[in-house]
């Protein structure tokens, strides 16, 4: 009976865990249609990237985190994921040396059925 729990457990988890995330890079039409602001500032210092996103999307989906993802030469070399504040999400990302990397930052959104991701790039 012990051995079946664990089974079970471990199937619920992993099947939660293995969930696809949908990925959308927003265009600056998307981002005003969907209510997203977004913000790039390049400075003597390097570029940032402030994502803000709705608090609810399609009437069902939920943030549920955001960060940022640095990617050099196809490789991520780093990234940072917390949890998104229910009532505003946001992300703000931040690369000094945006010549040779690319900086992602993202909003994920759960829904009912499927999880969302919507990105933005300094490549873009």
């Amino acid at each position: 009976m012990r051995s079946t729990l664990l089974l079970v457990i471990v199937f619920s988890v992993q099947a939660y865990a293995s969930r696809v995330i949908d990925a959308t890079s927003l265009t600056t039409n998307l981002a005003d249609n969907l209510g997203f602001d977004v913000i790039k500032t390049k400075d003597k210092f390097g570029l940032t990237i402030e994502l803000k996103g709705p608090s609810e999307l399609d009437g069902s989906c939920k943030p549920l985190a955001a960060g940022h993802f640095v990617i050099k030469n196809d490789e991520e070399v780093s990234a940072f994921i917390g949890s998104a504040h229910p009532s505003e999400p946001q992300s703000t990302s931040f690369i000094a040396d945006a010549n040779n990397t690319e900086l992602v930052a993202f909003i994920d959104y759960q829904c009912e059925s499927t999880s969302k991701r919507y990105t933005v790039s300094s490549n873009e």
